[in-house]
Order: C-alpha cells, then sequence, then structure tokens
C-alpha cells in the first residue's frame, strides 16, 4: 500500500496483493489491486479496482488482465464508469475490450484481436458502437489499425446510424513524419456531439463536413469544407452555414457563408497566420499580417431574427462592408456598419418594442466611431436612447472607451410581475478597459 504523492501531479492510494512466481525468463503473476481518489495531471478517478492472472511471462504471456474506474473526469469530461479488460494468447495474439458509461448515460463499447509481428501490431477492430439517448452508431465494417515504429496506418473506419449519420476516417503517417489523412461526416446530428462533448445546452442540427490532410507533422496541408444546417447552438439558431478553406504554409484560408430561407445572407473571408503543427514550437495564433472581410446582403435586420428566438418582429435595412488588418494582437478594421429604421422585439425585456433605430458606425483602423445610434422605446415619440463615442482598439487585450448614452423616457423593460421602466438620464464609460470609468446618472420617470 502506498500514497501516490511523491510529484504535483500524481496523487491517491493504491494498494495490491499477489504473488509472482517462477524465474526470471518464465515466471506467473497474479494480483488483485485497488486505488481511491486518483489523480494524475488533470485526470482524476475515485475508484479504481482490477485483477490480473498471466503466465509464460515475459515473452510468451498467456491470460487475463481487467481494470475498472470509476467517477473518471479528464479534458473536461465526466465518466461514470471506464473498464477494459484483455486475454492475452502467447505473447503475440491478444483479444482487448472496453466499455465506457458518461455521466449522462452516453455508452461506448468496443472490441479488438491484437497480433504482433516482430516490431509491428495490427489491431483489427471487429466492433465499436456508440449508443446517444437519441441515436445507436455502429462499425459499418471491421477495420484495421496497423502500428510499426515512428508510423500508423488507419483503414477505412465508417460508424454508420439507421438515420443516414455517417463518420468515415481512414489514412496514415510514415515513420518520416508524411501525413495522409481523410475525416468525412455525413448528417452527424449535433444532438450526439453536445452529448458526447457534455455541452452545458442542448444542440440541434446536422453537421457534414469533409477535411483532407497532407503534407508533413511539422507543416501540414489542409483541405476542408463543411456545411451546419437548421442548428441550435445556446439560443443561437443557425438556418445554413457553408465553410470552406485551405491551410498550407502556416495561413489559413476560409470563406463562410450564411444562408437564410435559401438565399445568401451574410458572408465573411480570411487569411489568417495560425501554426497546425501537431506540436507547434511557438504559440498557434502567429503575431504576423492578417487578412478578411465581412458583408451583408440584402437580407436587413431579419438576419438577427434568423439567429435568435429572442429576436422577433425584426425590420430595417442592415448594411455591414468590413475590411479586417493587422495583426492578431493589434488588429485594423475599416469599413463601416449601418442601420436605417430598425425594429425588433427582445425577449429577455418583455413587450419593449424597440423602433426607429438608425446607426452609422465607422471602423477607422485602430478605432470604433460610433456617429450615431439612435432608438425609439416608449409611449412618446422623444422617448429615445442615443450612443455616441469611441472605442480605442490599437490594444485589442485593453481597448480604451469614450461613449456617451443619452436617455429620455426610454423603456428599458416591460414584462408582466417584474418591472416597467422608463429611465431618463446620462451615462459615459471613459479609460481602458483595466481602469475603466462609468458615471453619470439615471432617473426613473416611471416605474411598475
Amino acid at each position: 500500500t502506498g500514497l501516490l504523492d511523491s510529484a504535483d501531479s500524481l496523487g491517491g492510494t493504491i494498494s495490491a496483493n499477489g504473488t509472482i512466481v517462477g524465474w526470471t525468463h518464465n515466471f506467473a503473476w497474479q494480483s488483485v489491486f485497488n486505488g481511491t481518489d486518483l489523480r494524475y495531471e488533470r485526470t482524476t478517478a475515485r475508484q479504481l479496482s482490477g485483477s490480473g492472472r498471466l503466465a509464460a511471462l515475459p515473452d510468451s504471456a498467456s491470460g487475463t488482465v481487467a481494470v475498472r474506474l470509476d467517477t473518471v473526469r479528464t479534458g473536461g469530461v465526466s465518466l461514470a464508469r471506464f473498464e477494459a479488460a484483455a486475454e492475452l494468447r502467447g505473447g503475440s495474439r491478444a483479444t482487448a475490450t472496453a466499455a465506457v458509461e458518461m455521466s449522462r448515460g452516453t455508452r461506448m463499447r468496443g472490441r479488438a484481436e491484437i497480433f504482433r509481428h516482430g516490431d509491428s501490431t495490427d489491431m483489427r477492430l471487429d466492433s465499436l458502437a456508440l449508443k446517444t439517448n437519441a441515436n445507436l452508431w455502429s462499425l459499418q465494417r471491421t477495420g484495421i489499425i496497423a502500428l510499426t515504429p515512428g508510423a500508423v496506418r488507419l483503414d477505412t473506419l465508417s460508424l454508420i446510424t439507421a438515420n443516414g449519420g455517417r463518420i468515415t476516417v481512414g489514412g496514415q503517417s510514415s515513420a518520416d513524419s508524411v501525413l495522409a489523412l481523410l475525416v468525412q461526416a455525413d448528417r452527424v446530428p449535433l444532438v450526439d456531439i453536445g452529448e458526447v462533448m457534455q455541452a452545458e445546452s442542448t444542440l440541434d442540427g446536422t453537421l457534414s463536413f469533409r477535411a483532407d490532410v497532407r503534407g508533413t507533422h511539422t507543416r501540414p496541408d489542409l483541405f476542408f469544407s463543411g456545411m451546419i444546417k437548421d442548428a441550435m447552438f445556446g439560443g443561437v439558431r443557425i438556418e445554413s452555414l457553408q465553410a470552406d478553406g485551405r491551410y498550407a504554409e502556416r495561413r489559413l484560408t476560409t470563406t463562410m457563408e450564411y444562408s437564410r430561407l435559401g438565399i445568401p445572407a451574410f458572408h465573411a473571408e480570411a487569411t489568417l497566420p495560425i501554426d497546425l503543427a501537431l506540436n507547434p514550437a511557438g504559440p498557434r495564433l502567429l503575431e504576423e499580417p492578417l487578412a478578411g472581410r465581412i458583408r451583408t446582403d440584402s437580407v436587413g435586420l431579419v438576419l438577427f431574427e434568423s439567429f435568435s428566438k429572442a429576436v422577433s418582429g425584426a425590420s430595417g435595412a442592415l448594411d455591414v462592408n468590413v475590411d479586417l488588418a493587422g495583426t492578431w494582437k493589434h488588429p485594423r478594421m475599416t469599413g463601416a456598419l449601418r442601420v436605417l429604421d430598425g425594429a425588433f422585439i427582445l425577449a429577455p425585456i418583455g413587450d419593449v418594442k424597440l423602433s426607429g433605430l438608425d446607426a452609422d458606425i465607422r471602423f477607422l483602423g485602430d478605432s470604433i466611431d460610433v456617429q450615431r445610434l439612435t432608438v425609439h422605446s416608449g409611449i412618446s415619440h422623444t422617448a429615445t436612447a442615443t450612443l455616441s463615442g469611441f472605442i480605442g482598439i490599437r490594444d485589442i487585450e485593453n481597448p480604451t472607451f469614450g461613449l456617451s448614452l443619452d436617455t429620455r423616457g426610454f423603456n428599458v423593460i416591460k414584462r408582466p410581475l417584474i418591472a416597467d421602466l422608463d429611465l431618463t438620464g446620462e451615462l459615459s464609460l471613459t479609460g481602458a478597459w483595466r481602469s475603466a470609468t462609468l458615471a453619470g446618472n439615471l432617473e426613473v420617470n416611471r416605474g411598475v
């Protein structure tokens, strides 16, 4: 029995009872072991139990080994149970099984036959199944994973569902670090992805994508395309979002287009300096020139209504035309965002009707100039709120502010049994983000 606390990354208690009988060139081992409150770096397990019985060690091992972990947390994922077992047959063959049960009931189970040939190992994956609350994923056919010193080859593996969902992976990585990998997904339900990732909010919709990776570990070359349809992410709706691009020479070039009712509504493209090497020598985000642009088509403010259930009754013209330059730490945006005669209702503030929204916001490189942002809300025609001023973004980690807000009988909330308030007053936000000052006064003209 021992307490594993010799390093900051290791902790817990393990006890083992067993015997070893024989000679150094041929011995047998059997043991029962248990553990509690185990920790290795950021992975923890509440309970460990296992047993093993092996003969003809070390070269021709035969027998069985089994282990179980309960209440496991690793990488932000919680597992209620993890079980693994192996049956060894003479040192060159083995059968391995594994089963996982996640904290929300998601289950995964797999079985593989393992063959050793000198310094190479072949794993024949006979079965793999994933059971979510909504779907059952299963392995379409047996697949082979071949391991040799410094290299791995993955036969094409496909997981499928009865409703047409499919995930396919295949490729290889050679001993000289050359990559050839294809990953493809067709109509994968986002609810399954959210369940496996244990997302806090429910996801909906489908994801389809294709990624073709070539090049080497240090200089990968990637082509990709993907589409999300009828999706919901934490209250944000995405009717149809298409993305395509390529990564090469530490540059990610991509285009994205959002469509509503089959009509393009929003378009963005960018060239971004990123290091996607498997083991980068420095930061992922390279402090080198970047470029991009964002454009809207003629869909108007109804674009925001399509994004969120919290927005309804949206109308009015929206024009976004912004170019991006500079670097990650010092971005420069040029262009403008304009809204004319906008109107909408925000569910969180109740029956408030925001109307007469006019905005003229200029992007001037290292600052954002709010020349005009006016909106009406309330019974009186003078019930307005007006925002003006600037935001400095020369240092994106510590932007500066010079904003002024003026309200005149502005109805900020109208929710029965909670509040119905009209406000009049002036507020200002000045200074840098880390030491900004909010000053002014607000008066409740009417409150229920």
